[in-house]
């Protein structure tokens, strides 16, 4: 098996451009369209996808469990409800919130909305209480649409969300044994709009690139989540990177998407890639291990929308007789671990894995357009890998006040540079955009966006993701990145087929500096813990980490708590540390008197002596 490279060189980067070549004429167009729309200059993204309309016509463009639709069909049903939101009022710069789950009616509804210059909300389904009514407030919306699935969520908290209408939705072709939108006493939002006219509708004032066509809710470390803004800007940069330079589809081409369409990286990075190809996106409520391989298979699948963890339940799972008959080659998304990477390219038979980096709210944008392994690719962004000081959780400044640029083959922190031309759309909270700009960095008035996260990089441009800023602990004096450590515990199944998930994080210690290392670690059905050789698997990380990043603590646990983008969750973790006295799952501690694992008791954690030798 082929191994990925932690420095590039310039024949890694040549024997790649042929690949290329027959693409060039999209790369083009991907740098014409770049430079000639600046902020201010007049844009819409709907009109790439009307040019889509008008080129491909009947051809399938999206489908659901439910429906499906044509180029054409999805076009006239979303003019139809431009035109019922224009009747009710709804304008440019107007909010509107979308509680829906993956559906093509959610993706109507925001095309609907963007083509009159409005903007689509796209609440979490998962949120409630504060939560959810926090995230509706920063809207300010004209009015809330949601599924009648997620009437209780919004009465929950009715009272905060000062009379904002409400309608509600069912999915055709939905059969559930809920009570009906009329039962529950709430109005209906007509969704076919069948009355309505199907031409484009007509709009006084014209949207601009830098104007706001998406709010998209972002996971804060700490506190409640914030709006970050996708401009019509934002999105034809998408559409460069990922539709036209990365992933590159072509209109034969089908994409999965089980990924929430609330999230960037479904309704903006998938949805570009779709149209930029004259591609059909066939989306699915959500991820689903079961149907996973009958879907692709059933559905023609080329191309699948990921995020790594999903590929980790994938290469978990028994081989299935469907994941060698299918036609599906090429990959977008992002978290594929690259001690995984190659495992799963020949497993499954990828060819191609377009993994990128981007946020909601930032400006800096990575894609493997070349398809080497192992890297998140490239950026024609400006940015610029920093020294990092952990400790004092700040970037380190040179005598003169400057951050220091990273070389080739070195970790750093990741900031992308704020120019005319790569503005930072922030968040809907001015003081949270502010917070998160580095000015001054290498002269005077200069400005980046602090990513939060670190990157090796790889020379050529290139890098790869090592962890967010807030996973990476320290311990004993040294750094130690969670990745590293998760892969080198992933990599023990090698030799005992037993380990599915491994998550990594720090937790305080009494009397002690830093935070040491503890591996939250599910193993699979037929390994109960009281079975799993621990010290194999000390000897095993011994050999492949140095000892400030072996985990001081292994706490075996019974599931995987994700967040709705299929990320570990591991603040419960953290803050569980290692309680015995709170925590059910059995947790072994790195004795330093003998260096092997010990279950924990509480006699033992009230021991403070013991701490003190660590």
């Amino acid at each position: 098996m082929a191994k990925n490279t932690d420095v590039l060189s310039i024949f890694d980067i040549l024997k790649r451009v042929p690949s290329i070549i027959p693409d060039a004429p999209k790369l083009i167009e991907a740098l014409l369209r770049l430079r000639l729309t600046p902020s201010d200059k007049e844009f819409n993204y709907t009109q790439l996808f009307v040019k889509q309309v008008k080129k491909q016509k009947s051809r399938p463009f999206i489908s659901d469990e439910y429906s499906k639709h044509s180029y054409q069909d999805f076009n006239n049903w979303v003019n139809r409800l431009a035109h019922q939101f224009q009747a009710r009022g709804i304008k440019k710069g107007d909010k509107v919130v979308l509680m829906l789950e993956n559906s093509t009616e959610q993706m109507a509804m925001s095309y609907a909305l963007s083509k009159i210059g409005a903007i689509s909300a796209l609440i979490n389904t998962s949120l409630r209480k504060d939560s959810l009514a926090h995230c509706v407030g920063l809207a300010q919306p004209h009015i809330i649409i949601a599924h009648h699935h997620f009437i209780e969520a919004i009465s929950d908290v009715q009272h905060k969300l000062q009379d904002v209408p409400q309608e509600y939705i069912e999915y055709r072709g939905e059969r559930d044994n809920a009570p009906s939108i009329e039962q529950q006493g709430k109005t209906a939002f007509d969704l076919l709009c069948s009355d309505n006219p199907e031409s484009e509708p007509v709009i006084s004032d014209p949207t601009v690139a830098k104007d706001a066509c998406f709010y998209i809710y972002t996971s804060g470390t700490t506190g409640m989540p914030k709006a970050s803004v996708i401009s019509h800007g934002r999105w034809l940069k998408a559409y460069c990177a990922f539709g036209l330079s990365g992933l590159r589809l072509k209109k034969d081409d089908s994409l999965y998407i089980v990924l929430p369409i609330y999230h960037a990286t479904a309704m903006v990075v998938c949805m570009t890639s779709v149209i930029a190809g004259g591609a059909q996106a066939v989306i699915r409520r959500k991820f689903s291990l079961s149907r996973f391989w009958p879907d692709v298979k059933e559905n023609n699948i080329t191309a699948f929308g990921y995020v790594g963890e999903i590929c980790r339940f994938l290469l978990n799972a028994e081989p299935h007789s469907g994941e060698k008959d299918h036609k599906m080659t090429k990959m977008i998304g992002n978290g594929l671990r690259r001690d995984i990477w190659m495992e799963f390219k020949d497993r499954f038979g990828v060819e191609q894995i377009c993994e990128f980096y981007a946020s909601s709210e930032g400006n800096a944008a990575f894609f493997n357009a070349l398809n080497l392994d192992g890297t998140i690719g490239l950026s024609v962004n400006p940015f610029a890998v920093v020294k990092y000081d952990t400790d004092e959780d700040a970037p380190v400044r040179d005598s003169k006040g400057r951050m220091i640029k990273q070389k080739p083959g070195d970790k750093g922190l990741l900031l992308a540079e704020i120019t005319k031309l790569h503005p930072f759309d922030g968040y809907t909270e001015k003081t949270q955009t502010n917070k998160a700009i580095y000015r001054d960095v290498f002269k005077d008035g200069d400005a980046y966006f602090n990513t939060g996260d670190m990157v090796h990089l790889m020379g050529f441009r290139h890098i790869f993701f090592e962890d967010r800023m807030g996973d990476t602990f320290r311990w004993r004096a040294e750094n130690v990145c969670t990745v590293e450590v998760e892969s080198s515990i992933m990599e023990f199944n090698r030799c005992e087929q037993s380990i599915e998930h491994a998550i990594v994080y720090g937790v305080k210690v009494p009397d002690c500096d830093g935070r040491a290392g503890m591996a939250a670690i599910k193993l699979s059905e037929d390994t109960p813990a009281e079975r799993f050789d621990l010290d194999k698997f000390h000897r095993h990380i011994a050999s492949l980490m140095p000892a400030y990043a072996v985990p001081v603590f292994v706490r075996f646990i019974n599931e995987v708590q994700l967040t709705s983008t299929f990320k570990y969750q591991k603040s419960g973790l953290k803050n569980d540390g290692f309680d015995v006295r709170k925590v059910n799952d059995p947790i072994y501690f790195l004795s330093p008197n003998n260096n092997k694992y010990i279950k924990l008791t509480p006699d033992l954690v009230s021991q403070k002596e013991l701490w003190q030798q660590l």
